[in-house]
């Protein structure tokens, strides 16, 4: 399963054509030679972000806020799959991180809505029906995330 999904788009017109100029000329990479990446963290470093992240706090108020989150995914007309408790827990994981790259050591529901839909919309399957009228799993979730009440 993956965790997120992150939507890259496509290059400018002056990106692409560099990437083609690079292709051309032999200086980019072909599909199974591995690129050179410097690393950004070591091992040390890496072992002190589970525990960094576990102690970034969640109030109940939150984990409330996102079980109704999550079970309003499950309870949509459009869709034929709804979150599941592991989509609410990747859910509260990325928010973690969220709120610990905005420096903050606490979740806020503002977190679970700006990381829904990269956690979400791929776990999520809208009907044949609302398919067929423009729903797509992200403009479902916009829904959801503007029904359910944000906690104060």
């Amino acid at each position: 399963r993956f965790l997120l999904k992150v939507k890259v788009g496509y290059p400018t017109a002056e990106a692409e054509v560099e990437v083609y100029r690079r292709f051309r000329d032999g200086s980019l990479p072909l599909a199974g030679a591995a690129p050179v990446v410097a690393p950004v963290i070591d091992e040390a470093g890496l072992a002190l972000l589970g525990p960094a992240l576990a102690a970034v706090h969640v109030e109940d108020g939150v984990l409330i806020y996102l079980q109704q989150l999550i079970a309003a995914t499950r309870a949509a007309q459009r869709l034929t799959w709804g979150a599941s408790p592991r989509a609410g827990m990747a859910l509260l994981a990325v928010s973690r991180a969220w709120a610990a790259m905005e420096g903050r050591d606490f979740v806020i529901p503002d977190d679970l809505k700006r990381m829904a839909a990269p956690v979400l919309v791929h776990r999520l399957l809208p009907t044949a029906d609302a398919e067929l009228d423009g729903w797509t799993s992200e403009r479902v979730l916009n829904d959801v995330l503007s029904a359910v009440p944000v906690p104060r």
